[in-house]
């Protein structure tokens, strides 16, 4: 090494410059080398739908306690909606009112469903 006016700074510099050119080139590499790589997608983790079935049973049974609380005239009128083959008005025969109360029924019970306790917000 030739130190220029007894500085070994110049010297310095280019040993860095070449490790900043030796990093940059190796990073360059690397980048192009992953864009290269073929996107896998991730498998969902099968105990994550487990818990989200287990949840999903837990409030399943948290609402029909609470459909089974309702008034007799309301929960047979929640009871007969998944019965959507048949028309409105018959739904509202089949719980022995007129045509007109099924829809309210439904909707008290709804209500009370939101708020079990009777409370106001």
């Amino acid at each position: 090494m030739t130190l220029v006016r007894d500085s070994a700074l110049p010297w310095l510099y280019t040993v860095a410059a070449n490790l900043a050119r030796s990093e940059y080139r190796s990073a360059t590499r690397f980048g192009r080398a992953v864009r290269r790589l073929e996107v896998v997608e991730s498998v969902a983790d099968h105990a994550d739908a487990v818990a989200g079935r287990i949840d999903d049973d837990r409030r399943l049974r948290a609402v029909l306690v609470e459909v089974r609380r309702l008034p007799r005239a309301e929960r047979e009128a929640v009871e007969l909606l998944p019965a959507r083959r048949t028309e409105h008005g018959r739904r509202g025969r089949t719980a022995g009112s007129g045509r007109g109360e099924h829809p309210a029924r439904i909707s008290r019970a709804r209500a009370r469903l939101r708020n079990p306790n009777g409370e106001t917000s």
